[in-house]
């Protein structure tokens, strides 16, 4: 099988060896004889791409080439932004802009003491990444609150046009944090 490369290489590489024996062929970054791949997924043209980030040029290789995107967008409306122009950069690569599944990977803590909620969520992020909390929430989406503040920050990126989210729990307690935030996921389905 033959493979047209493109500029999204490695993509049309993956996508084609789940398909079947691909080569020979020159590209940029590979150039091969001949590969296989076995087995080959279940899925006839392979698993689903996804790719995180939000900068320009992720937003334009996600339109373009992949079939999911995954940011920790700080804002809901900060979502809203990249959603478009990865929609944009689906119309102008020709493909279908809703072919793009998008979902928001964001870090909560439920307390209905907000302070401690806030407390809880800062040290588990400062312990994570170590560097000040201020610094991580200015660019990925963080909510430490009551379960129904939560879950109202929480519709923002469902109306701002997440079909998935990825919950990340920030507290050194998962169990408590699970059995606080069952309710609210609930609530939200």
């Amino acid at each position: 099988m033959d493979v047209a490369l493109g500029p999204y290489e490695t993509v049309a590489l993956w996508r084609g060896l789940w398909q079947g024996p691909v080569g020979p062929f020159e590209g940029r970054f590979w150039q091969h004889e001949a590969l296989a791949l076995e087995p080959r997924p279940h899925q006839p043209d392979g698993p689903p791409l996804w790719i995180a980030g939000e900068g320009p040029k992720t937003l334009e290789r996600t339109g373009a080439a992949f079939d999911g995107w995954l940011p920790f967008s700080a804002t809901p409306e900060g979502f809203a932004a990249g959603l478009a122009a990865v929609r944009k950069a689906s119309a102008d690569a020709g493909r279908d802009p809703a072919a793009v599944t998008a979902a928001a990977y964001l870090t909560v803590t439920v307390d209905d003491d907000e302070d401690s909620a806030a407390e809880e969520q800062r040290a588990f992020m400062e312990r994570y990444y170590g560097v000040p909390y201020d610094f991580m929430r200015a660019f990925q989406g963080c909510a430490a609150g009551s379960a129904d503040a939560v879950a109202d920050w929480l519709r923002g990126y469902v109306e701002a046009g997440a079909e998935h989210i990825v919950l990340r729990l920030g507290s050194g307690d998962p169990g408590t944090q699970l059995t606080r935030v069952a309710p609210l996921l609930a609530a939200l389905a």
